[in-house]
Formats: C-alpha cells, sequence, structure tokens
C-alpha cells in the first residue's frame, strides 16, 4: 500500500495482483459464499447501523472500490451497488474486470445518469472527485461522523494522512 501511495503502483496495479493471488480460479459459487461470510465477519461503524437503508424515498447508491459481488450481500436490494467488478471464464475468476477507483467512481456515476450528490459520505481522500459533484460532504472515520462545507476544506482535513 506504500507504493500506492508514493505512486509507484497503481491501485488497480495492486488491486489485479490481489486477484490474482487471491482469487483467481475461484468459482462465482465460492465467491458468493465466501461474500456471505464476510458480510457477517465485518465490524460496521456507527453509520451503517445507523442508516436506514431500506428506505424506499431516497435513492441509495454505494459506489465502492470493493467488489460488487461482496457488496450485494451486506446492503438492500433498493440499494443500488456501483463497484468493482470481477472478470469470469468458464465460471471461474481469471481477472479483474473494472476497478472502481477515484476518478473511476464519477465515471460510473455519469454512465447511471447521475450528475449530482446530495449527501457523500465517504472515508478517502481518493473520493474528491465525487467530493466536487456533492452538496454535503460527510467523512466516516470510525465511529464519527465529520462534515465537510466543500472540497478544500476536505482536502485539508486527509492532508495530515499524506506524507
Amino acid at each position: 500500500i506504500l507504493f500506492v501511495k508514493l505512486k509507484f503502483l497503481s491501485n488497480s496495479f495492486l488491486k489485479q495482483i490481489g486477484v490474482y493471488f487471491f482469487l483467481k480460479g475461484l468459482s462465482k459459487d465460492q465467491i458468493e459464499v465466501f461474500s456471505k461470510s464476510y458480510a457477517k465477519q465485518i465490524k460496521y461503524n456507527r453509520l451503517f447501523h445507523d442508516f436506514d437503508f431500506n428506505r424506499t424515498d431516497l435513492d441509495i447508491y454505494i459506489v465502492s472500490a470493493s467488489y460488487e459481488i461482496y457488496l450485494n450481500k451486506i446492503f438492500p436490494e433498493n440499494v443500488k451497488i456501483i463497484g468493482s467488478k470481477l472478470s469470469f471464464k468458464n465460471g471461474y475468476v481469471n481477472k479483474l474486470k473494472f476497478n472502481n477507483y477515484a476518478e473511476s467512481k464519477l465515471l460510473s456515476l455519469k454512465k447511471n445518469n447521475i450528475f449530482k450528490i446530495d449527501t457523500l459520505f465517504t472515508d478517502s481522500i481518493s473520493d474528491l472527485a465525487l467530493v466536487k459533484i456533492s452538496e454535503k460532504i460527510v467523512v466516516v472515520y470510525k465511529d464519527s461522523l465529520i462534515e465537510f462545507k466543500d472540497s478544500n476544506n476536505f482536502k485539508d482535513y486527509f492532508q495530515k494522512w499524506i506524507f
């Protein structure tokens, strides 16, 4: 991860390596079973417990670099998932199909005709492209929710994490 932060390796390259070593050759059924098990082991933060993801009066999107196949086991069906995708050949994982990271998240939203976000919940500076189209910006840090007025305040907050 240090090499990604220092920009020696791209996030996509690192993720492809992870797919190769940990997921390649697993069947879709195996990934589904693993995803269900993984969803039960995650230590969710306060936002996850407090927010009603079953609301039907809102368009709720989870836009993440995590794999869609994992996220689909965590959120109810009314939540629209836009995440990274695995490629399957003959029913088995063979590579990373799409890495929904950083600017790719903005492109993914545009493909779904979303050009504005009412409230963005994020935990990463890599979501700066989404911050720029958001009316309300909330950083999730452990069990804290920290609201920011604009992208400059957002960037300033994350400066302490960048060396």
